[in-house]
């Protein structure tokens, strides 16, 4: 596992004076003092998912590891277990077979868990065989790579029974480099514990200081950096004036008095482009001719202005023609007809029937009929209405209509019943419907009378508008 590791700097680098030159071979600044307050950890393999060598691969005399291979994993006996014909196998592997089928899988013996012996004398002789530490290989974190003996790694030669005790306290095992925790797990650094301290004083990513703007930063980026910081002293070209190098571009284009510029009346016309420092001279020796490029400018964005007044008046004029004309066409368009036909009328048991909703001059209207009447006295009679919707009604306008209901005789047209009405809408103080309480008898409405076609009633609308207003 690794180790959590509280690092102090008391002392980073040695300024450089912004006046040296930067080597080209590294720079050999004091290494920052470091306090560990704790002690560091070797790297867990398993943590880190690092390759390791399986313990037959790692065998210092392989030939040997034939004779003490399991039968069913084919790996070093852990463990192992014989049955009564002395074949061998790992406690756990065996276990998990005789729990598929109660037999040896070499000779087929009937076998239990129960009946199966330890071998001490082949768990003694793999106790003693000599294996490398797991630290003799190169650290990878790639699964598809092979750690391979490293001439660096740990050249001890270890009894099996003494490998863990001697990794959990070997000096070359993997540890993390303390300038890497901040990095992506990809970028550490993995180093031998024994080799920690100079790979410290080596580490590309060791902090290091910027000598312009003293910040810290990893080394490895500390000459990129130090060739663009804008805390970087450089002289301007033109003055010869030290400043920085992030400023020296506002320096050019607002101090530098060697800066050629155009004059400060270049907007109006002047083509003259002198030193920052003679700007005065030039307009004190030049202002009549200034000021005749400002009358003269003046006069040509007057003349662009006056332009672009003539062609906005000209469209507003055509836009103002448009909208008349689309009016006046509005109001001559003031007749409106709308025609409801109800199917199945005799069928009809319900109090109360409404029209599909028609608009015109921005009010919405229906038609309303109750088909018994709207109250005792007109409970024999069609009471029909036109409404306008409450809950749509335009705000501070108004709308006066002459308009007809009309009950059609479908067999003779002359003979429909016509009610005539003149109302403002919206009404104010009552509801916002008018027409006829009663309308036509009930009795009326039969086939042979002729308002009445194939069990259908159909009732026209003829609107004719006659004033819009708005109250202000």
């Amino acid at each position: 596992m690794l180790g959590r590791v509280t690092i102090q700097f008391f002392r980073f680098f040695q300024k450089v004076s912004p006046g040296d030159s930067y080597p080209e071979a590294p720079v050999e600044f004091p290494e920052p003092t470091i306090i560990i307050k704790e002690e560091l950890e070797m790297v867990d393999p398993q943590k880190l998912e690092l390759r390791v060598l399986a313990t037959e691969d790692r065998l210092v005399h392989p030939e040997k590891s034939k004779e003490i291979t399991c039968g069913i994993c084919l790996g070093v006996l852990e463990d192992p277990m014989q049955c009564s014909n002395g074949h061998l196998f790992c406690a756990e592997c065996i276990r998990v077979s005789i729990a598929q089928k109660e037999q040896c899988p070499q000779c087929r013996c009937r076998v239990t868990f129960d009946s199966l012996s330890r071998s001490l004398f082949v768990r003694q002789y793999i106790s003693n065989l000599l294996i490398h530490c797991q630290y003799h290989y190169t650290a990878t974190l790639d699964p598809d790579q092979t750690p391979q003996p490293d001439p660096e790694g740990c050249a001890a030669q270890v009894k099996l029974c003494d490998l863990e005790q001697h990794e959990r306290v070997c000096e070359y095992s993997f540890t993390r480099c303390p300038f890497t925790y901040s990095n992506s797990h990809k970028d550490f650094h993995l180093v031998r514990k024994c080799k920690l301290e100079t790979h410290q004083k080596e580490c590309v990513l060791r902090p290091a200081i910027c000598r312009y703007c003293e910040i810290c930063i990893p080394f490895n980026t500390l000459l990129k950096h130090e060739q663009n910081c804008p805390r970087m002293p450089i002289v301007c070209d033109k003055c010869k004036l030290e400043t920085f190098k992030g400023e020296i571009v506002t320096h050019i284009e607002n101090d530098c008095e060697y800066q050629t510029i155009p004059c400060p009346f270049s907007a109006h016309g002047c083509p003259i482009t002198v030193l920052r420092k003679d700007v005065n001279d030039h307009v004190a020796k030049n202002y009549v001719q200034h000021l005749l490029y400002l009358q003269k400018s003046h006069d040509h964005q007057l003349a662009q202005q006056r332009q672009k007044f003539e062609r906005a008046l000209e469209i507003n004029h055509k836009e103002i023609n448009h909208l008349r004309k689309q009016l006046q066409s509005k109001n001559n368009d003031t007749k409106f007809s709308v025609q409801w036909t109800i199917p199945g009328f005799l069928s009809k048991k319900m109090k109360y029937l409404q029209s599909d909703p028609f608009s015109f001059y921005g009010f919405n209207w229906f038609i309303g009929l109750y088909p018994f009447g709207d109250n005792r006295e007109s409970g024999n009679y069609l009471s029909i209405y036109m409404f306008v919707d409450s809950k749509t009604l335009p705000k501070s306008k108004s709308i006066t209509l002459d308009f007809t209901i009309k009950v059609v005789n479908q067999l003779t047209p002359s003979s429909s019943v016509v009610k005539q009405f003149h109302m403002t809408f919206p009404i104010q103080g009552q509801g916002q419907g008018w027409g006829d309480r009663k309308a036509i008898s009930r009795d009326q409405i039969t086939a042979e009378s002729g308002f009445m076609l194939n069990n259908a009633v159909v009732l026209e609308l003829d609107i004719q508008v006659l004033n819009v207003s708005w109250v202000l």
